[in-house]
């Protein structure tokens, strides 16, 4: 008989995920909802996170992830997680949201430039990148709102440049 230990401190987590999830956020029709959402989680973060909102063909919120907690001033994450993620609950959509505890929400060119490659990855498998929105305790920026070329809808060419860079980075590093 297998026994499942785990903390008193996790049940409680998941309770009150469950229950901010249930009451409150079951739809996202704005960045402002998803900062909302952000804040219950983030808010008063002294060090970067990163957290993902699996939607559904509704918008309606399947499941949050944090993908990472990082530095006080970095959250390395790849595509490859967020994904993952997100084909594992099935999403239709995603939105990623992190924090600047420095409380500046404007989005850094690293950050642009993570979008970018989301938003490519979420094009190859079909699933839609909603939004990057980077958040403080009080306010936040949306991407998609600030820089909304950035989320333009790629091209072929495009997405083959970005197959085609990932393979040959891939065998430079045989």
């Amino acid at each position: 008989m297998e026994t499942l230990v785990v903390s008193k401190i996790k049940l409680s987590q998941q309770a009150r995920k469950k229950k901010i999830l249930n009451d409150s956020f079951n739809k996202i029709t704005c960045p402002e909802d998803a900062f909302m959402l952000a804040n219950h989680f983030l808010k008063g973060d002294v060090k970067e996170s990163l957290l993902v909102l699996s939607l559904n063909i509704k918008n309606h919120v399947e499941a949050v992830y944090e993908c990472f907690s990082g530095t006080l001033n970095a959250a390395a994450v790849s595509p490859r997680e967020i994904y993952q993620f997100a084909l594992l609950n099935n999403s239709a959509a995603i939105i990623v949201l992190h924090n600047h505890p420095s409380g500046d929400t404007t989005p850094s060119e690293a950050d642009i430039d993570f979008t970018k490659q989301l938003n490519m990855a979420g094009t190859l498998i079909d699933i839609d990148f909603l939004d990057h929105i980077i958040v403080s305790d009080s306010e936040y920026t949306s991407v998609r709102e600030k820089r909304p070329d950035v989320l333009d809808v790629c091209s072929n060419s495009r997405l083959e440049l970005f197959v085609a860079d990932g393979n040959e980075h891939y065998s430079k590093n045989k």
